[in-house]
């Protein structure tokens, strides 16, 4: 943990980066005390999101100059909104929170930031550590290539895995990661894992206190037991901080939270915010959430669309006789989503290509429901007290006839992990395609609306402790109930948190590595042996593909999903045959592969599909190569000139 206190500079640019664009947009929108905290950082990533793609429209490069020119206009829009809104009132219907409820949500959020910063940076190790799973390579390389090219746009951030050269991949984690590069000359490596920590231990608990006041009104309790709860949930932020690794599910699903809070001003359903600086608001963050990733943006929507319900059925009662014609077709148009959500993909070919059916049933419904509930996803320690606290919190809400809209989005949560672990088929890979059938991305999801609940049961237990002849009115009774529940949960699940880091950064098989510490170091030194010009082949599999994020050094397979042209497919199998092959060498010679590496330890190596780079790890015995250095376990090699014709 030591380690952490050299890299925090980085941490706090990484913080500014995310949140003081996002700041001041929102206060020129007119935002003020809590709900300007809570979407200070959702309103960031989308100024980087956006001002990227805008950026490279435009012909220039995402550099810092164009970074500042960025934030600069974004201010500039969102001070002509704000004129327009000025006399939009601040909250629905009242006067904006006081200073008082302010300070406590800053306190709340501080709090959050710590309980999930602790678990999260004793997870990783180092500010460094390298979080050991494929997508990774992909990731790293991506954030390489913006620095190169200067290209930070979403519209072409998918081009190392694109036969094309180009392609749509949300890019918003992978600007703010160049920006803090940038800006502060750390490595790659541990600017990355800085944005992670914002998104996690300050986007998410902040959203949370957000969501938390609209929901349960304008009191200080909830604000503190949400952001503690917050970092509660094994599944999200920590499981999603290495598995995969979805940094971008990452950052977007920790926006979810302040976008469903906006939805709930723009419906009426919480005070906060105004409507129209809701919609505003909601508006530029549903930007954000697409550009962080659009599943993200998608379950933010969902979450929308089923709260929707409430005012609609509202409006319906209320106005149905009157407009009969209207409220038939309101009624129908929402009945009609759910209907396009499933049959959507088998209809429009861009919701084909994410809708492949689930190929095998991992477990029964039954069991998968048990899963969800107990926040256990794919047999992990049942997360007990957590768990009873929302189911307890649903009852409690049902019971005072506040935010039932609740239910159902928690049904909704849990039905989208049932379908996707316990119904393969085609309209179980419709129903859950937008998160690739991926059970992990689920049950991500689930905190979002667990928080909510388990807070609403805090809450009722710490009011019901003060009302007591053996209870104090105040904070000692909630320091009761917080001191039982850090009892019955270990400490937050600190251990479990910790854990579900750890095993991605700190493995303790040599097969679950994709690179170690040692074996980062050997890359660097052997790249400087590596002209600029040319391209290095690699084995994925070995970790080496990560020479070029590491050291800008350009690499053939930027990670193993990039066996996608002729030429890649040909050299991957047999790059060792250039010398006898004139196809071979000709494909060599279009790729301007001039060094090969090889060496290291394969990452799984019993792995489906870890062994389709063999061209590469023949070239040892191969002819046509000339050794050039050797550093700890990787060797360079030098590709001899050989015939492309025969």
């Amino acid at each position: 943990m030591t380690a952490w206190f050299g890299a925090l500079p980085v941490l706090v640019v990484a913080g500014l980066v995310c949140g003081l664009p996002g700041w001041v947009a929102g206060r020129l929108l007119g935002l003020r005390g809590l709900p300007l905290l809570g979407l200070a950082g959702p309103l960031g990533v989308a100024v980087a999101g956006v001002g990227a793609v805008v950026t490279e429209l435009v012909g220039l490069s995402w550099t810092l100059p164009v970074v500042a020119l960025t934030v600069g206009v974004g201010w500039v829009l969102a001070a002509l909104v704000g004129l327009l809104l000025r006399r939009a009132p601040a909250v629905s219907g009242g006067g904006a929170d006081g200073r008082h409820l302010t300070v406590w949500a800053w306190v709340a959020s501080g709090l959050g930031l710590v309980a999930v910063s602790v678990p999260a940076m004793w997870g990783m190790g180092r500010p460094d550590g390298l979080p050991n799973q494929p997508d990774t390579l992909f990731h790293l390389n991506t954030i390489r290539r913006v620095l190169e090219t200067g290209d930070g746009s979403s519209l072409h951030a998918g081009a190392l895995h694109s036969p094309a050269g180009t392609g749509f991949y949300p890019a918003a984690f992978h600007d703010l990661v160049t920006v803090v590069v940038r800006l502060t000359g750390t490595d790659v490596l541990t600017a990355a894992n800085a944005v992670a920590l914002v998104a996690a231990a300050a986007v998410w608990p902040t959203g949370c206190v957000l969501l938390a006041r609209q929901v349960h009104g304008a009191a200080r309790l909830p604000l503190v037991v949400s952001a503690l709860v917050a970092a509660s949930f094994s599944s999200f932020p920590f499981w999603m901080m290495g598995y995969g690794v979805l940094w971008p599910n990452l950052l977007g699903y920790a926006m979810v939270p302040a976008a469903l809070a906006c939805a709930l001003a723009v419906l009426g359903l919480g005070d906060a915010m105004g409507r129209v600086r809701g919609l505003v608001a909601g508006l530029a963050v549903l930007a954000g959430t697409a550009f962080a990733h659009p599943n993200a943006l998608v379950a933010a929507l969902l979450l929308a669309f089923v709260v929707l319900a409430w005012p609609l059925t509202a409006w319906v009662r209320r106005s149905g006789r009157a407009h009969p014609v209207l409220a038939s077709l309101a009624v129908l148009g929402y009945a009609a989503v759910p209907a396009f959500w499933a049959v959507g993909p088998y209809l429009t070919p861009v919701l084909a290509s994410v809708a492949a059916p689930n190929v095998y049933r991992e477990m029964t419904p039954a069991r998968a429901v048990g899963e969800a509930l107990l926040a256990s996803p794919r047999s992990w320690p049942a997360q007990w007290t957590v768990s009873v606290l929302v189911v307890a919190g649903l009852v409690v809400l049902l019971r005072q006839g506040r935010a039932r809209w609740t239910a159902p989005v928690l049904g909704v949560l849990v039905g989208l992990y049932v379908v996707s672990v316990s119904y393969p088929g085609r309209l179980g890979g419709a129903i859950t395609g937008y998160w690739y059938n991926n059970p992990p991305r689920l049950a991500a999801l689930l905190p979002i609306i667990g928080v909510v609940l388990a807070t609403a049961a805090l809450v009722a237990a710490t009011r019901r402790v003060q009302r007591t002849r053996l209870g104090r009115r105040g904070w000692p009774a909630a320091l009761a109930v917080g001191l039982v529940f850090a009892v019955l949960t270990s400490g937050n699940y600190l251990e479990d948190n910790v854990q579900r880091v750890r095993d991605y950064y700190q493995p303790t098989k040599r097969t679950d590595s994709l690179l170690t510490a040692r074996e980062a170091r050997s890359l660097e030194e052997l790249a400087r042996s590596i002209p600029r010009d040319g391209v290095v082949a690699a084995d994925p599999w070995n970790g080496t593909s990560l020479l070029y994020a590491l050291t800008g050094r350009e690499v053939l397979f930027a990670s193993e999903k990039t066996r996608i042209t002729p030429d890649r497919i040909l050299l991957a199998d047999r790059l060792d045959e250039a010398a006898t092959d004139p196809a071979v060498c000709a494909a060599a010679e279009r790729a301007d592969v001039r060094y090969v590496v090889t060496g290291g330890s394969p990452f799984h190596e019993d792995r489906h599909g870890s062994r389709t780079f063999d061209g590469v790890d023949g070239v040892p015995d191969a002819t046509g190569f000339e050794r050039v250095t050797t550093v700890g376990p990787f060797t360079l090699y030098r590709l001899l000139p050989c015939r492309t014709s025969g």
